[in-house]
């Protein structure tokens, strides 16, 4: 006889498989954030830039909620399937 595993355990794999996915992509995210702040704070005139300029600033903070909402609109327009898809290469 052979061992067909429940649909909630095979669930739970794809599952731990997709979040093992989101979590590999929020640490690669960190690490770019890292890299970006550590090349900024060791470069004065980066550093001045950002700085300096308020609003070069100004601009970048509302560019960056910007993308934040453009994004949170596309993602609720995804279907479940389609969003799953996207992660799971």
């Amino acid at each position: 006889m052979s061992y067909m595993p429940s649909l909630d355990a095979q669930m739970r794999v794809c599952g731990r498989g997709l979040f093992n996915q989101i979590e590999a992509w929020m640490v690669a995210g960190l690490l770019v954030t890292g890299a970006v702040t550590a090349v900024v704070a060791t470069n004065p005139a980066l550093s001045g830039l950002g700085f300096g300029n308020p609003l070069l600033y100004v601009a970048l903070s509302a560019l960056e909620v910007a993308l934040v909402l453009i994004l949170g609109v596309a993602i609720g327009r995804l279907s479940p399937a389609l969003a799953i898809r996207t992660v799971d290469w």
